[in-house]
């Protein structure tokens, strides 16, 4: 039986790809409680569906299935970890000040 790898909605790579990233982003960083896991889960799925295209402009890559892929679950992945680097730099910056 042959898999068929027909074309699919562009919205699936990037809801495959950031499910992927969140996941492996809890694996990586273990919440305290399941409030920390839902909260983390949805901001990465949101963040990986949403901002896919980063890597993408910035790595200069065609936007084929893979790249989308990736794109996302890159910004999954990186998108926790980020939003507490700013939150650090913002509240050192705002402690300065």
């Amino acid at each position: 039986m042959a898999i068929d790898f027909s074309p699919v909605d562009i919205d699936v790579y990037k809801a495959f790809g950031s499910l992927l990233g969140s996941v492996g982003a809890l694996l990586y960083s273990r919440p305290t409680n399941m409030r920390d896991m839902l909260a983390r889960l949805v901001f990465s799925l949101i963040a990986g569906f949403a901002l896919y295209f980063v890597p993408i402009e910035v790595l200069g890559w065609k936007e084929i299935r893979d790249r989308i892929i990736a794109g996302s679950l890159l910004m999954a992945f990186l998108s926790w970890f980020i939003a507490g680097a700013l939150v650090k730099y913002a509240t050192a910056k705002a402690k300065a000040d």
